[in-house]
């Protein structure tokens, strides 16, 4: 048994690895020829554009390796058929189970190296390359925002803003609405801005007209500064960080998203979805791997090539599925977390259905 699983392992991670060298090469390539036009109109020197092309290598990686293994042991799987390997191991009592059951250890095993690769190495090296790009081109890392809703519920309050500066600090032209424990409206802040005191952690808005209502009366006063001790809301939350959840450091973006959830609910179905795609990306290649297992081999001749179709296949119809659901997420429709599993769910009751029909035939 231990010359099996080796022969199984050698001969999957052989051509799995081949495979993943080629397919990150051409990714990188891909990437290179997009920021072509930009690189050659900033003149960037070739050393330059070698170094970013290297830290496009992990990014690449990560995207290639479920790919890479579907065409490995979709390849291992149809020479075996071919040549009739197959009728060798169940004339030595070795079940098709048993022979796929080390190459879904590969798959487990590769789920930890997705998932600390990717959070250890290529999220850190894409942030360095996407900074490197950014110097190269001459362009700033602008957090500013525009039309931001905050909503307390805490402290019942929801802040209005037309526009964040990150380098101030500032927010301009706000509104704030007091409610009290019945939800009922307490006080309106009509503020021409607001700015952040980093050693104090308040705000101090400017130029104010206040509305304090009480019952069907109003009086309405100016104030030049209005500071409450209710509004307390960090900056990170006014920022445009609706790209930086992908690439920055994961107990900062669980932090983000636990604000952002009760701070800014529009935003955060957005936001909260591309965090949990980049969570979850580590399943990617255990469905890439579960698909080459699913699929029939018995084919009489091109075993290879219709073998490739029909996983390529099944993998389309998971990314179309994925893109489905990550809009539904985006949208509100369904929860975040489920923009992401849902697929993998579907692939695990198609695989389960699939199975129980070809023991059928």
């Amino acid at each position: 048994m231990k010359v099996i699983n080796l022969h199984i392992l050698k001969s999957v991670l052989w051509v799995g690895l081949i495979s993943l060298l080629i397919l990150s090469f051409i990714y990188v390539t891909v990437i290179l020829f997009i920021n072509l036009e930009n690189f050659i109109q900033n003149e960037v020197t070739i050393f330059k554009i070698i170094f970013f092309c290297l830290l496009s290598f992990p990014e690449a990686i990560i995207k290639s390796l479920g790919l890479s293994f579907l065409f490995s042991i979709t390849y291992f799987f149809s020479m075996m058929y071919a040549n009739n390997e197959i009728i060798a191991f169940y004339n030595a009592g070795i079940s098709l189970t048993r022979i796929k059951t080390p190459v879904l250890v590969i798959g487990l095993l590769l789920v930890l190296f997705t998932f600390f690769f990717n959070e250890g190495i290529s999220i850190p090296l894409t942030r360095e390359k996407n900074l490197f790009f950014n110097q190269l081109m001459g362009i700033s890392n602008n957090y500013d925002n525009r039309n931001i809703t905050i909503a307390d519920q805490q402290n019942n309050f929801v802040l209005y803003a037309n526009r964040y500066t990150d380098g101030t600090r500032e927010i301009s032209k706000c509104i704030i609405v007091f409610t009290d424990e019945n939800n009922k409206l307490k006080k309106k802040v009509v503020s021409e801005k607001g700015k952040y005191n980093l050693d104090k952690k308040q705000w101090t808005f400017y130029n104010n007209i206040i509305y304090d209502i009480d019952g069907n009366k109003v009086n309405i006063t100016n104030s030049d500064q209005f500071i409450s001790p209710l509004i307390q809301t960090d900056p990170q939350v006014f920022k445009n960080l609706s790209n930086d959840v992908k690439t920055m450091d994961l107990k900062l973006a669980l932090d983000y998203i636990k604000k952002i959830r009760f701070l800014n609910p529009v935003k955060y179905n957005q936001i909260a979805t591309d965090f949990y795609q980049r969570l979850f990306e580590f399943l990617s290649p255990l469905v890439m791997i579960i698909i080459a297992c699913s699929v029939n081999y018995k084919f009489k001749k091109n075993v290879l090539l219709f073998s490739i179709l029909s996983c390529i296949c099944i993998a389309v119809v998971y990314y179309v599925v994925q893109m489905l659901t990550l809009i539904l997420a985006h949208q509100g429709i369904i929860q975040p977390a489920l923009g992401s599993l849902l697929p993998f769910a579907f692939i695990l009751l198609f695989t389960a259905l699939s199975s129980r029909l070809l023991r059928k035939l």
